[in-house]
């Protein structure tokens, strides 16, 4: 019997959905090309056989990537469109666990009590501590929204009574989703925006006993009424316009599949495919230093020697940070949970200039230090935290001429003036030579106190050799060895001991 193939193409979030004939086969399949911004590009295929769950899961994995895991109301319509009778998804039953509703990795709890074996959500109490409540009552709830531009976050209370799950699809229509909270700080903001509620308000927090069959930290649930059944023979997941939970032996006549575009060797893939996030994660282009750079993130628990292994088996290597746009670039990539980056524990320039020239005196001891300039051309290292004027350059891209510009109407610390530097002008100036120094003591002549100019001593270096000077710190960060490596937390970096785990940002280059 010939049946017909046909390409889906499906942007998420659109009302618009183009079908299009291409070519007869005796195997019934659909294709649906998400590319929203939270998802990367995966492909979905629909097998019509019946199969048992272990049947189906074995046709995937042989033809395709996995069981589909579904990681949105709007893809779970998708989804809906392209079947004509019951489905097999990848949602299969496993121990109880905690998962957040946007996908990030559970590193914090403030939970009183436990819901024992059965399906709860949390909800923060007035006292920033969270209670388990069944997640169909109704409550007020905090959404998050993210800011595109700067990545700061901001909490909003919504003072209407709805279900866990309804919350969740509110605050990712009109926000970005139910708020996670990473640690005991972010929980005492969550309890200050939370104050005006009247009782205990939802917090992205599920726990269930479901979990995705290629690891996926997808929260979202769209079950029957009467659904999830708690019978233990009812294990596996099949898309009926709602999800029900139905015995794995039951044959259901078709399962759906997923493809990625992620490029992981075929010999780790099966090592690797549970652990990459897709309903969250993007890898995209972002050009820096005159040439294109290609995140790709390997979420899965490794140290950082294992992380660099595995990025430069399939990518080019751990990632190197150069500024607030690739930070920017690894928030949406990370979400705002942490991950490897590649500097771990010599002098720089803010710009990656090679270091030819110096007029310091002294030292900095075992300390991070930064240059500022003093009357007569001379350099002092200060502690990079304190305040200080400070000399930009700009380059001018036509004739590749250097003009100088002392800031004298702020006194900021030396990562500060890098950042000002970067967004007004070019960097922190630099210094090749004693006729460049020279020109640099004038223009600064009319500061009062030493500027800062663009060199950093720490050290700290890239994996990957590159020169970046950026850093953005937490407070109270870097620590002493053996926090030898570093992490990005929500956009900032963290120094651990290396032997801990986490994800891999990679970056692959191509001039």
């Amino acid at each position: 019997m010939l049946k017909v193939c046909v390409d889906l193409y499906v942007k998420m979030f659109s009302e618009t959905v183009a079908k299009i004939p291409v070519l007869f086969t005796l195997l019934l399949f659909f294709s649906v090309v998400s590319s929203a911004e939270q998802s990367p590009l995966r492909t979905f295929h629909l097998i019509e056989k019946n199969m048992n769950q272990s049947e189906a899961r074995a046709a995937c994995r042989e033809n395709y990537t996995d069981l589909v895991t579904v990681c949105s109301e709007e893809e779970n319509d998708a989804l809906i469109n392209l079947i004509n009778s019951r489905v097999w998804i990848g949602l299969q039953r496993s121990q109880f666990s905690s998962k957040w509703s946007n996908g990030d990795e559970v590193t914090f709890s403030a939970l009183t009590g436990s819901c024992g074996p059965k399906l709860c959500c949390a909800a923060m109490k007035t006292d920033a501590s969270w209670e388990s409540y069944p997640c169909t009552e109704k409550r007020n709830f905090v959404c998050y929204k993210q800011d595109q531009t700067d990545l700061t976050f901001s909490y909003h209370l919504i003072t209407e009574n709805k279900t866990w799950y309804e919350a969740q699809s509110y605050c990712r229509k009109i926000y970005t989703d139910l708020v996670s909270i990473r640690d005991q700080e972010q929980n005492e903001a969550v309890k200050k925006s939370g104050m005006n509620s009247s009782d205990s308000f939802w917090i992205g927090l599920l726990r269930d006993d479901w979990e995705w069959a290629d690891g996926g930290r997808s929260a979202y649930r769209n079950w029957d009424t009467g659904y999830p059944r708690s019978s233990t023979s009812s294990n596996c997941t099949q898309l009926n316009g709602k999800w029900q939970n139905v015995p794995c032996s039951n044959p259901v006549p078709a399962v759906l599949c997923y493809n990625t575009s992620v490029n992981v060797s075929d010999d780790r893939m099966s090592g690797m495919s549970g652990t990459l996030n897709y309903c969250k994660k993007v890898s995209f282009l972002a050009e820096q230093n005159n040439r294109f750079k290609t995140f790709h993130l390997i979420q899965k628990n490794l140290t950082q020697s294992e992380a660099r292994e595995a990025c430069r088996e399939n990518y080019t290597d751990l990632v190197t940070v150069y500024n607030d746009e690739d930070i920017t670039a690894l928030i949406r990539l990370t979400g705002i949970g942490s991950a490897w980056t590649g500097l771990y524990r010599n002098v720089k320039w803010s710009n990656g200039d090679k270091v030819t020239f110096s007029a310091a005196t002294g030292d900095c001891d075992s300390w991070r230090c930064c240059a500022a300039m003093s009357a007569g051309g001379s350099w002092e290292n200060l502690q990079c935290t304190v305040t200080r004027n400070f000399m930009c350059y700009k380059q001018d891209q036509n004739d590749l001429n250097f003009s100088y510009h002392l800031i004298t109407d702020q006194s900021l610390t030396w990562f500060k003036a890098q950042s000002y530097c970067r967004k007004n002008y070019t960097d922190l100036v630099s210094i090749k030579d004693q006729e460049q120094n020279e020109k640099v003591n004038k223009e600064g002549m009319n500061s009062r106190d030493p500027f800062w100019i663009g060199l950093l001593y720490d050290d700290w270096q890239w994996a990957d050799g590159g020169r970046s000077a950026y850093r953005n710190w937490w407070d109270d960060h870097p620590k002493s060895s053996p926090a030898d490596c570093v992490k990005l937390v929500s956009g900032k970096m963290y120094s651990v001991p290396c032997s801990n785990t986490g994800s891999a940002p990679c970056h692959s280059s191509k001039s």
